[in-house]
């Protein structure tokens, strides 16, 4: 995780402290009942940059809350191409 984190403080996104989600998407070598598990994809999605230039410039002001089955609630604004972290 320090070398998925290092590449956002080096980058052009920082890390603000904001959540990170791991997914996991099966692949199996075909579709049925009798299909073999053959990889795995996985994914980090760094939730603060994937909402990054969702608004063209000017359009402001889309609240967007995250939630997960913790409890947990996380709050981003969205002002053009900008996103804050509430």
């Amino acid at each position: 995780m320090d070398l998925f984190l290092n590449r956002w403080r080096n980058g052009t996104f920082e890390y603000e402290d904001g959540p990170v989600s791991d997914a996991y998407i099966p692949i199996y070598d075909g579709y049925g009942p009798e299909t073999k598990l053959v990889s795995i994809l996985t994914a980090y999605i760094y939730w603060q940059s994937y909402f990054t230039n969702v608004l063209p410039e000017g359009q402001n002001g889309i609240v967007c809350v995250l939630s997960n089955s913790c409890g947990q609630m996380y709050t981003y604004i969205l002002h053009g191409p900008n996103v804050s972290l509430v």
